[in-house]
């Protein structure tokens, strides 16, 4: 198991100068997933540039919600130039990617940190890194997607319930630890569909693959992460 699970786990450095060497053509960069079980990714790599390639995706503006220096927390536009502060502590929600044309790349994340790197008056590049996956909307598979909206869903059901305290919700959402509260999610998720009468098979699927992914996120290492429901910390 720990052989078939390597290649998710670790890349050896050329791997990695490799797949930042493609995804600078690409404009951005997915890495792989930590588990053969995980539905999204470990990182995303975003390079602005002040004159587009006009090959491929070129990015113009990344927006996610963030964690101000001064605490409070709102979305945050990432572009080049970039004069502000270089790392900043994610919130769960979306991430949004768009070009100069409006296309765009969705993804969900469960938090993490952003770091921004201005190389010259040319480039930008900057990094979303989670130990909770990244999940991208839209996929070739309908699972990280589906997760992405069932999360969606109980953060807006969670906000609903602080909406007499908006402060306090902020607050929780500052601190979020991004392991406990993927973890609380797929518990949540699996509980919401266990008792649905006569489930499709797409949603069958689904309830394996997180059950699966579950326990796997357990027994990777991630045991030690505190097993919380979601109304505890949000």
């Amino acid at each position: 198991m720990a052989l078939a699970s390597s290649r998710f786990i670790r890349l050896s450095c050329w791997q990695i100068m490799n797949l930042h060497n493609l995804s600078e053509a690409k404009g951005y960069a997915l890495y792989p997933p930590r588990r053969p079980s995980d539905p999204g990714y470990s990182q995303l790599d975003v390079f602005f540039r002040s004159e587009p390639t006009g090959v491929h995706f070129d990015p113009e503006a990344l927006r996610l919600v963030v964690v101000y220096p001064h605490g409070g927390i709102d979305q945050l536009k990432v572009a080049h130039p970039w004069i502000s502060e270089r790392r900043y502590r994610v919130c769960p929600g979306q991430i949004d990617l768009s070009d100069r044309f409006g296309k765009k790349v969705e993804a969900f994340t469960f938090g993490g940190i952003l770091s921004i790197e201005p190389v010259d008056e040319k480039e930008t590049n900057c990094s979303v890194k989670s130990l909770a996956p990244i999940l991208l909307y839209r996929s070739l598979d309908a699972i990280p997607t589906l997760l992405a909206q069932e999360s969606e869903i109980l953060l807006a059901e969670r906000r609903a319930i602080w909406g007499h305290d908006p402060e306090t919700f902020d607050q929780r959402m500052a601190v979020l630890d991004p392991p406990v509260f993927y973890l609380a999610c797929l518990q949540a998720i699996l509980a919401r569909f266990e008792h649905l009468p006569g489930p499709d098979e797409e949603i069958r699927k689904f309830r394996h693959v997180l059950q699966t992914e579950l326990t796997a996120f357990r027994d990777d290492g991630q045991g030690l992460v505190a097993t919380k429901r979601l109304e505890e910390i949000l």
